[in-house]
Protein backbone atom coordinates (compact mmCIF):
# COMPACT_ATOMS: atom_id res chain seq x y z
CA UNK A 1 0.00 0.00 0.00
CA UNK A 2 1.33 3.26 -1.03
CA UNK A 3 1.37 6.36 1.03
CA UNK A 4 -1.33 7.95 -1.16
CA UNK A 5 -3.61 4.97 -0.74
CA UNK A 6 -3.23 5.04 3.05
CA UNK A 7 -4.08 8.73 3.07
CA UNK A 8 -7.11 8.06 0.81
CA UNK A 9 -8.29 5.19 3.06
CA UNK A 10 -7.85 7.37 6.19
CA UNK A 11 -9.71 10.24 4.49
CA UNK A 12 -12.53 7.93 3.37
CA UNK A 13 -12.71 6.39 6.86
CA UNK A 14 -12.76 9.85 8.45
CA UNK A 15 -15.50 10.97 6.08
CA UNK A 16 -17.51 7.82 6.81
CA UNK A 17 -16.99 8.16 10.56
CA UNK A 18 -17.93 11.87 10.37
CA UNK A 19 -21.12 11.03 8.48
CA UNK A 20 -22.03 8.33 11.00
CA UNK A 21 -21.42 10.68 13.94
CA UNK A 22 -23.35 13.52 12.29
CA UNK A 23 -26.21 11.17 11.41
CA UNK A 24 -26.20 9.74 14.94
CA UNK A 25 -26.30 13.19 16.50
CA UNK A 26 -29.07 14.25 14.11
CA UNK A 27 -31.09 11.16 15.00
CA UNK A 28 -30.54 11.68 18.72
CA UNK A 29 -31.47 15.37 18.43
CA UNK A 30 -34.61 14.50 16.48
CA UNK A 31 -35.69 11.98 19.13
CA UNK A 32 -35.04 14.46 21.95
CA UNK A 33 -36.99 17.18 20.15
CA UNK A 34 -39.90 14.80 19.51
CA UNK A 35 -39.89 13.65 23.14
CA UNK A 36 -39.85 17.26 24.38
CA UNK A 37 -42.72 18.14 22.03
CA UNK A 38 -44.75 15.15 23.28
CA UNK A 39 -44.12 16.14 26.90
CA UNK A 40 -45.13 19.73 26.15
CA UNK A 41 -48.32 18.54 24.45
CA UNK A 42 -49.14 16.27 27.40
CA UNK A 43 -48.54 19.14 29.84
CA UNK A 44 -50.78 21.46 27.81
CA UNK A 45 -53.53 18.81 27.78
CA UNK A 46 -53.23 18.35 31.55
CA UNK A 47 -53.27 22.12 32.12
CA UNK A 48 -56.31 22.52 29.88
CA UNK A 49 -58.12 19.71 31.72
CA UNK A 50 -57.23 21.21 35.09
CA UNK A 51 -58.47 24.63 33.95
CA UNK A 52 -61.68 23.13 32.59
CA UNK A 53 -62.31 21.28 35.86
CA UNK A 54 -61.49 24.43 37.86
CA UNK A 55 -63.99 26.46 35.81
CA UNK A 56 -66.64 23.74 36.14
CA UNK A 57 -66.15 23.73 39.91
CA UNK A 58 -66.41 27.54 40.03
CA UNK A 59 -69.64 27.36 38.03
CA UNK A 60 -71.07 24.68 40.34
CA UNK A 61 -70.24 26.84 43.38
CA UNK A 62 -71.94 29.86 41.79
CA UNK A 63 -75.03 27.78 40.94
CA UNK A 64 -75.09 26.48 44.51
CA UNK A 65 -74.96 30.00 45.96
CA UNK A 66 -77.79 31.10 43.64
CA UNK A 67 -79.88 28.09 44.72
CA UNK A 68 -79.11 28.88 48.38
CA UNK A 69 -80.26 32.46 47.88
CA UNK A 70 -83.49 31.35 46.25
CA UNK A 71 -84.16 28.75 48.97
CA UNK A 72 -83.44 31.28 51.72
CA UNK A 73 -85.86 33.71 50.11
CA UNK A 74 -88.55 31.07 49.70
CA UNK A 75 -88.20 29.74 53.25
CA UNK A 76 -87.93 33.19 54.92
CA UNK A 77 -91.04 34.35 53.05
CA UNK A 78 -92.70 31.13 54.20
CA UNK A 79 -91.84 31.94 57.83
CA UNK A 80 -93.36 35.41 57.42
CA UNK A 81 -96.46 33.95 55.79
CA UNK A 82 -96.87 31.43 58.63
CA UNK A 83 -96.65 34.33 61.10
CA UNK A 84 -99.32 36.27 59.19
CA UNK A 85 -101.53 33.17 58.80
CA UNK A 86 -101.43 32.68 62.57
CA UNK A 87 -102.94 36.15 62.89
CA UNK A 88 -99.74 37.87 64.00
CA UNK A 89 -98.04 40.66 62.09
CA UNK A 90 -94.75 39.82 60.42
CA UNK A 91 -91.89 42.27 60.81
CA UNK A 92 -91.63 44.26 57.62
CA UNK A 93 -88.13 45.40 58.63
CA UNK A 94 -86.83 41.86 58.10
CA UNK A 95 -84.54 41.54 55.08
CA UNK A 96 -86.49 41.23 51.86
CA UNK A 97 -84.59 38.76 49.74
CA UNK A 98 -84.84 38.81 45.96
CA UNK A 99 -84.40 35.73 43.78
CA UNK A 100 -81.06 35.47 41.97
CA UNK A 101 -82.26 32.89 39.48
CA UNK A 102 -85.83 32.70 38.24
CA UNK A 103 -88.39 33.08 40.97
CA UNK A 104 -88.82 31.95 44.52
CA UNK A 105 -90.80 28.78 44.51
CA UNK A 106 -91.59 25.65 46.45
CA UNK A 107 -88.88 23.71 44.62
CA UNK A 108 -86.09 26.14 45.65
CA UNK A 109 -85.05 24.11 48.74
CA UNK A 110 -84.90 20.94 46.61
CA UNK A 111 -82.73 22.71 44.02
CA UNK A 112 -80.47 23.89 46.84
CA UNK A 113 -79.98 20.39 48.25
CA UNK A 114 -79.39 19.01 44.75
CA UNK A 115 -76.73 21.65 44.11
CA UNK A 116 -75.16 20.91 47.49
CA UNK A 117 -74.83 17.25 46.51
CA UNK A 118 -73.01 18.29 43.33
CA UNK A 119 -70.72 20.58 45.36
CA UNK A 120 -69.92 17.66 47.65
CA UNK A 121 -69.02 15.44 44.70
CA UNK A 122 -66.83 18.00 42.91
CA UNK A 123 -65.11 19.62 45.84
CA UNK A 124 -61.59 18.54 46.62
CA UNK A 125 -61.76 20.08 50.07
CA UNK A 126 -63.45 18.75 53.20
CA UNK A 127 -63.70 22.37 54.37
CA UNK A 128 -65.87 23.25 51.33
CA UNK A 129 -68.04 20.16 51.82
CA UNK A 130 -68.56 20.95 55.51
CA UNK A 131 -69.29 24.62 54.78
CA UNK A 132 -71.83 23.72 52.08
CA UNK A 133 -73.61 21.36 54.48
CA UNK A 134 -73.65 24.00 57.21
CA UNK A 135 -75.05 26.54 54.76
CA UNK A 136 -77.90 24.24 53.71
CA UNK A 137 -78.65 23.49 57.36
CA UNK A 138 -78.74 27.21 58.22
CA UNK A 139 -81.13 27.97 55.35
CA UNK A 140 -83.39 25.11 56.37
CA UNK A 141 -83.50 26.78 59.80
CA UNK A 142 -86.21 29.09 58.40
CA UNK A 143 -88.54 26.07 58.52
CA UNK A 144 -88.25 26.08 62.30
CA UNK A 145 -89.14 29.74 62.89
CA UNK A 146 -92.54 29.13 64.43
CA UNK A 147 -95.34 31.71 64.48
CA UNK A 148 -95.59 33.50 67.81
CA UNK A 149 -97.91 36.04 69.39
CA UNK A 150 -94.81 37.53 71.02
CA UNK A 151 -93.74 39.65 68.10
CA UNK A 152 -90.34 40.52 69.60
CA UNK A 153 -89.52 36.84 70.22
CA UNK A 154 -90.59 35.86 66.70
CA UNK A 155 -88.52 38.68 65.22
CA UNK A 156 -85.44 37.61 67.26
CA UNK A 157 -85.83 34.03 66.02
CA UNK A 158 -86.17 35.18 62.41
CA UNK A 159 -83.20 37.56 62.65
CA UNK A 160 -81.06 34.90 64.36
CA UNK A 161 -81.80 32.55 61.46
CA UNK A 162 -80.85 35.28 58.96
CA UNK A 163 -77.63 35.86 60.90
CA UNK A 164 -76.75 32.14 60.99
CA UNK A 165 -77.46 31.85 57.28
CA UNK A 166 -75.26 34.90 56.51
CA UNK A 167 -72.37 33.55 58.61
CA UNK A 168 -72.61 30.12 56.96
CA UNK A 169 -72.72 31.82 53.55
CA UNK A 170 -69.49 33.71 54.25
CA UNK A 171 -67.78 30.56 55.57
CA UNK A 172 -68.70 28.72 52.38
CA UNK A 173 -67.51 31.56 50.14
CA UNK A 174 -64.23 31.75 52.07
CA UNK A 175 -63.66 27.99 51.87
CA UNK A 176 -64.53 27.92 48.15
CA UNK A 177 -62.18 30.83 47.43
CA UNK A 178 -59.38 29.13 49.34
CA UNK A 179 -59.93 25.95 47.36
CA UNK A 180 -60.16 27.69 44.01
CA UNK A 181 -57.03 29.75 44.63
CA UNK A 182 -55.12 26.68 45.80
CA UNK A 183 -54.69 27.69 49.44
CA UNK A 184 -56.17 24.41 50.72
Amino acid sequence: MTKEMVIAVIAAGAALLGSLLTGGFALLTQRLIRKAAEQKTQQEIQDRDRTRFHEARREVYADFLAAVSDAAGTLSHGAMERQRAAGHPADESAPQLRPLVGQFGPDAPMRMTRQQAIVSMLSGSPKVREASGALVTSVLGFLFVEPSSDHAEWNRALMATFHQQREAYYRFVEAANEELTGLI
